[in-house]
């Protein structure tokens, strides 16, 4: 009953202590990119003792507030390393892989918590010389997680307070003091949710039987969880007399996060799975990160071994393939390379084919950020050069959802790669299907890789992180001519200014829309004006946006990817200008140093023009003096232009001088551009 012992919290307080209950104000506004992080890094000692040390620098503050690391080598067989912050030794390590209880690590695996991340010490286990991790991060937060280090009173039920201010939806519980294996209560294995048997058990180990009892004493509420010994394990318990634990809470649904402080950032369920395979979890957010386990076959049978599977979008959970670690093995990283099969889309999960056996399944997502509009154009855009020599490398400086890397030689390579279309590449200049080339993004947390090598030190790169209000992704696939128009979800937050859209499966033209042309659209591959094409991007809502069934946006059963863009202040500017044939001044909205990107194309009179592109790596300069550009569109694709002074450096914005052709400045023509600060 809800009258069980309450248990003794060790070390109570902040960041480095025991539990605490983590309250906010009401004035304070909490994002998923504030509490949660994937990194994924490679590790830099090659000695266990005296090696180095490796700052993980992202952005969650564990000092202060205290939370977990879980961290995983992907690259080779090794087992599971969570850090908490309720332990008095930071490199105090548990791993999910084995029963055993809590141990101080000979070698420091975890050496510092910090208010931007942690640092790992020189331990094989986190850091070794060469090999690639995972590394989740997640934070005390109300209605998002919490963790709280408890001595038992009693021998059998046992009241575990918690601070997520909302009711549970998946807890693990683990003996630190002797082995037992890992408990877990997940709401829907409470529930009989999705087909499952209501009050069953679960553990960490990939085979269970049937007769577990779940671990619930009485429904948890907002402040407690109520435990008990399930009975069937002697190694199964929550409470022995004398003995520590750590309980993990994960939240479920809070509506408590973002700007308006009314959207969750975690949901715990269950699925019930068909002989086909397929499902789709609609979350109403994009997930980054997914936690998934088979927890019953169909018919409720007396057993099932499978995994727990940990998929995440640092490591190619993507179109083109997933890989997953397994929470409960120390396997190396594992992955399927069939497009399409599991993936994450604008409002939740799903699985296109028989990947997953028939069954009962449940699940723990966390909601995809940043969720907090950017004020830094330097935290989600960067033009940069790539490696001078060896492999095609990108240093944005940012974890990139979109880079467009081009030669400058006459007749040279045009890539355009997306997170969520992992390996694969499209070519923005020619209507050309998707191929590979290699597309990295997942190896490190600010480098974009091509296979291939080379110096490529005159290339030129774009990269750009979505972000609310700035920039989004969609990739979908079109039902085929029915219905038309079709609508798909996006989460820029605002209504879309400029579309760019491009059928991945078919030698389709790049579509443009943009909100002064109506329904009118121009070709990113080609120079015409507005309205060579109609209807194929019709309009867009601060939620969906709407495109017909030509071909080139929609109407075939073909994928397509769509790159959503809108004027953030600060940050970038979407907008049209009408030349009077002096120079014009392109003033956007809280720009204080000038553009770093301008992409310009005529779009009526004259049969249309090329699209310009200016960055501030090859130059954006005063008047007088030469700026170089590209031009996207024609094919094949034509040198670099360095010899010409058509555009000058604004603080507040750009100009297009009096000098520049009728490509940028013709009295009476109209231009649309996209200016990013």
């Amino acid at each position: 009953s809800k009258q069980s012992p309450i248990v003794s919290i060790i070390g109570m307080g902040g960041g480095m202590g025991g539990f605490a209950l983590v309250s906010s104000s009401d004035s304070q506004k909490t994002y998923v990119e504030e509490v949660f992080s994937t990194y994924v890094y490679k590790g830099n000692s090659s000695d266990n003792t005296t090696g180095n040390t490796q700052i993980i620098p992202n952005g969650i503050d564990l000092d202060g507030v205290g939370g977990l690391v879980w961290t995983k080598e992907r690259s080779n067989v090794r087992g599971h390393h969570l850090y908490s912050s309720n332990f008095s030794a930071i490199n105090t390590q548990l791993g999910t892989q084995t029963n055993n209880g809590s141990a101080l690590s000979g070698f420091i695996g975890m050496q510092s918590f910090n208010d931007n991340g942690f640092t790992l010490g020189p331990s094989a286990s986190t850091n070794y010389d060469g090999a690639e991790y995972a590394a989740w991060t997640f934070r005390k937060a109300p209605g998002f997680f919490d963790v709280v280090k408890y001595t038992s009173t009693e021998i059998a039920n046992v009241t575990i307070p918690h601070g997520l201010g909302s009711v549970p939806g998946m807890v693990i519980i683990k003996n630190l003091d002797r082995i037992s294996d890992w408990q877990i209560w997940h709401k829907s294995l409470s529930s009989g949710e999705s087909g499952l048997t209501a009050g069953i058990g679960i553990t960490f180990g990939s085979t269970w039987a049937f007769t577990n009892a779940n671990i619930e004493n009485t429904a948890p509420d907002s402040t407690n969880f109520y435990a008990k010994n399930p009975g069937y394990d002697a190694n199964a318990v929550t409470s022995t007399l004398g003995e520590s634990y750590i309980a993990y809470f994960f939240a479920n649904d809070d509506q408590r996060f973002g700007d308006d402080k009314d959207e969750s950032i975690i949901k715990c369920g269950a699925v019930s799975v068909s002989g086909t395979g397929t499902f789709d979890i609609d979350l109403g957010w994009e997930p980054q990160y997914v936690l998934m386990k088979k927890a019953e076959n169909n018919g409720g049978s007396a057993g099932v071994t499978d995994e727990w599977y940990i998929h995440d979008t640092m490591r190619n959970f993507s179109l083109e393939g997933s890989t997953w670690l397994e929470a409960n093995a120390n396997d190396a990283e594992q992955g399927w390379s069939t497009p399409g099969l599991f993936v994450p889309y604008a409002k939740g999960f799903k699985a296109t084919s028989s990947v997953f056996n028939a069954g009962h399944y449940i699940y723990m997502a966390i909601r995809r950020g940043p969720m907090k509009t950017p004020t830094d154009a330097t935290k989600v855009f960067m033009p940069a050069r790539p490696s001078s020599s060896g492999t095609l490398t990108v240093t944005s400086g940012f974890d990139t959802d979109w880079s467009i890397i081009k030669s400058p030689l006459v007749g040279g390579a045009d890539y355009a790669g997306t997170r969520l279309t992992g390996p694969e590449s499209l070519t923005p200049s020619t209507t050309a299907v998707e191929f590979s080339v290699g597309f990295g993004f997942t190896s490190f947390m600010d480098k974009v890789t091509v296979a291939g090598t080379g110096d490529y030190s005159s290339w030129i790169s774009w990269n750009f992180k979505r972000a609310p209000g700035f920039f989004d992704v969609v990739c979908y696939t079109s039902p085929g001519a029915s219905p038309d128009p079709q609508v798909y979800n996006h989460n820029l937050s605002v209504e879309p200014e400029l579309i760019i859209v491009k059928n991945r499966d078919g030698a389709y033209n790049w579509v443009v829309w943009q909100t002064s042309l109506g329904t009118s659209n121009l070709s990113l591959d080609g120079d015409g004006a507005a309205g060579i094409m109609s209807a194929r991007i019709e309009g867009a809502t601060s939620t969906t946006f709407t495109v017909g069934t030509q071909g080139q946006a929609g109407g075939l059963v073909n994928g397509y990817v769509a790159y959503l863009f809108a004027s953030c202040p600060g940050v970038s500017k979407v907008g049209k200008y009408t030349s009077d044939g002096n120079a014009q001044n392109i003033i956007c909205e809280g720009f204080t140093s000038g553009a770093r990107f301008i992409l310009i194309k005529r779009s009526d009179g004259g049969g249309g023009g090329n699209w310009f592109v200016y960055d501030s790596v090859r130059g954006i300069n005063e008047s007088g003096v030469d700026d170089p550009y590209m031009l996207i569109d024609p094919t094949p694709t034509v040198a670099e232009v360095t010899d010409t002074d058509y555009i000058d450096h604004l603080d507040a914005g750009f100009t297009v001088t009096s000098s520049a052709p009728a490509g940028l400045n013709n009295n009476g023509d109209e231009y649309i551009y996209l200016a990013i600060a």
